[in-house]
């Protein structure tokens, strides 16, 4: 059955000019199959779908594709599986590129311009500002702190400037956002609002025993997503100079 499934997938791929190796393994970890093919093949791109799955069912069943994102040593790109199984390939003409102004956003910013040059698209940088919730009887100078959300955005602003300073040519189109909220839901409230095709950002490459108590921006994203997720982490092998 899988086999002749891998075969009706792709049975048009000679049609769009593509060379498909078909290749049928067994194991009861497919995550750990997939990372071991990947990295005895030098593969410089892992393309994985994902059922959105979230609480109980996510904790239970797990995902391969947040494990991929975590333990693969290439980026790995995540699309949500549609209910009717229809796919369409649209071209990447809206990017939103997150970042924290961390090494490994930066990386992620590299490969978000480099996309953005390949398919002319606009690219969204955007930066969220994860506020403290101060509690009820805690007393602030309201003054303070607008003036306070004032720089800081305005910092915020130059900083992303500066890093798409640093590559030989900016996109054509692109803008500087800054929001202030849970970064995971600003990005995935953004993205949805503003039709994008891709989301890329990075990972910090979570332990499994963080990543079940404490979650990660990135896979967050990549569970409540609108488009497809390219997950890029710092030490990894790369596909974009």
């Amino acid at each position: 059955f899988a086999e002749g499934e891998i075969t009706e997938r792709f049975g048009l791929a000679p049609l769009q000019r593509l060379r498909v190796r078909r290749e049928l393994r067994q194991n009861a970890h497919p995550g750990e199959e997939i990372i071991r093919f990947a990295a005895d093949h030098h593969i410089d791109l892992i393309v994985a779908g994902t059922h959105g799955r979230s609480g109980l069912s996510h904790l239970i069943m797990g995902s391969i594709a947040e494990d991929l994102m975590r333990d693969a040593g290439c980026p790995v790109l995540v699309a949500r599986t549609p209910p009717d199984d229809d796919v369409e390939v649209m071209p990447y003409l809206k990017i939103l590129a997150p970042v924290d102004f961390s090494p490994d956003s930066a990386k992620a910013l590299r490969y978000a311009v480099a996309l953005a040059h390949l398919f002319d698209a606009h690219l969204q940088v955007l930066h969220v500002v994860d506020m403290p919730v101060y509690p009820a009887h805690y007393t602030i100078n309201i003054d303070l702190s607008e003036q306070f959300n004032q720089d800081f955005t305005a910092q915020s602003h130059q900083e992303m400037e500066r890093l798409l300073g640093e590559f030989e040519s900016r996109p054509r189109r692109y803008q500087t956002h800054v929001l202030t909220g849970r970064p995971y839901h600003e990005i995935v409230t953004f993205a949805d609002a503003n039709e994008t095709d891709l989301i890329v950002m990075g990972t910090r490459g979570l332990s499994r025993l963080q990543d079940f108590f404490l979650g990660g921006n990135t896979a967050r994203v990549i569970r409540h997503a609108p488009c497809p997720v390219l997950a890029v982490k710092l030490h990894e092998r790369d596909f974009v100079q």
